[in-house]
């Protein structure tokens, strides 16, 4: 009881009685957010001794890729291949500099489902690829269960403010103030090992917390 009470005192300034009686509280809801998509960020990299032939191979093998993908069906909305990069290589020694060639990078972009991302990433690999970032899971129905948490922490709120009026001997007014802010505590997305054809790719989840903060009327 006295932990309520103080809740009340809190919840309820003494400058605020001019102004009308009110009981502020927060809500809060947590859940783990399923992936079920995944982005492979992946380069191809290579020097040649002319900026043109570097290009050439570079798109070469970048070409033998997409047709990669249109053997497995992926769709051409899924694929990102439009960046080309090509830049003069030196090699440095005793303070002088001397051109060796000319690298080219492009990067190749791939949205899956989660559940193909080991596949793909020993494709790439063994497709010209040299150069593969850590893949970036993510929920396809992140706005939906998202929207699912702040109602729930919406409820919660409400349930705080209703009993600590009852405690007081008080009934609930209109809602005067709702503000909401949500965070993530990301986890490692993937089981990360030797890059072997036969390796699983687990992703993981994230925690996802919603807090909502209202202010209610208090009514005799």
């Amino acid at each position: 009881m006295k932990a309520w009470l103080m809740a009340i005192l809190i919840a309820v300034p003494l400058g605020a009685m001019a102004e009308g009686r009110w009981v502020e509280v927060s809500g809060q809801a947590q859940g783990q957010l399923p992936v079920d998509k995944v982005q492979l960020q992946s380069r191809i990299e290579l020097v040649a001794k002319d900026p043109v032939s570097a290009k050439e191979q570079v798109d070469a093998q970048v070409a033998r890729l997409l047709a990669l993908f249109r053997e497995h069906n992926i769709p051409k909305q899924s694929v990102d291949a439009g960046s080309l990069r090509v830049s003069a290589e030196y090699h440095y020694e005793d303070r002088t500099r001397e051109l060796v060639g000319y690298r080219a990078s492009r990067s190749i972009g791939l949205n899956l489902d989660a559940a193909e991302s080991g596949k793909w990433l020993a494709l790439l690999l063994e497709n010209g690829v040299n150069q593969v970032d850590e893949p970036r899971y993510w929920s396809s129905e992140g706005d939906k269960f998202e929207k699912q948490l702040m109602e729930t922490a919406f409820n919660d709120a409400l349930d705080k403010a209703k009993r600590l009026a009852k405690v007081s001997g008080n009934k609930l007014g209109e809602v005067l103030m709702i503000q909401e802010s949500r965070g993530s505590m990301p986890r490692p997305m993937m089981a990360m090992s030797r890059m072997e054809a036969d390796v699983a790719y687990q992703p993981g989840g994230q925690e996802v917390t919603a807090t909502v903060l209202i202010r209610v009327a208090l009514a005799d």
